[in-house]
């Protein structure tokens, strides 16, 4: 883009010497059209001189493409900082996102473990549960014994 810009400073810059060249030969009587000699084995190049009007309309609208030119490169590296701190964001959140799926296996087997203490303590307590009732028949069955035994 700056070649572009360069070869079109360039190339007003060449046309206002013309423009200059034509003035003068329309001042001294000479023909409209100019040939613009380059040095020996160069291309000669014909024009069409311009008005100043013409060349300040022709230098402003190089001087705003220039402008614009320079905006969008300003505005790409701005885009070029933006994405490398979304990157770099996208990157911490990704071990954020690791973090929390390893919190979540370990959450799962903690659960899991923990629903097996569970079943193990009811297991426990219904035997237990039966012990007791065990272990009333057996006295109540001696209390009657001794009962008995007494009223004898």
């Amino acid at each position: 883009m700056k070649q572009v810009n360069e070869k079109a400073r360039e190339s007003l810059e060449a046309t206002e010497m013309a423009n200059n060249a034509a003035l003068l030969d329309e001042e001294q009587g000479q023909n409209s059209q100019i040939s613009t000699r380059i040095p020996s084995s160069q291309i000669v190049i014909e024009r069409d001189p311009i008005n100043n009007e013409e060349f300040d309309y022709q230098q402003n609208l190089i001087e705003q493409r220039d402008q614009e030119i320079t905006n969008i490169e300003r505005g790409i590296t701005e885009l070029n900082e933006i994405f490398k701190d979304l990157g770099s964001v996208v990157q911490q959140q990704g071990v954020l996102v690791d973090n929390i799926e390893a919190n979540i296996y370990t959450t799962s087997d903690n659960t899991q473990m923990a629903s097996n203490e569970l079943r193990k303590a009811m297991r426990y307590q219904k035997r237990t549960s039966r012990w007791r009732v065990y272990l009333l028949v057996v006295l109540l069955v001696m209390l009657f014994f001794i009962f008995l035994i007494m009223k004898i």
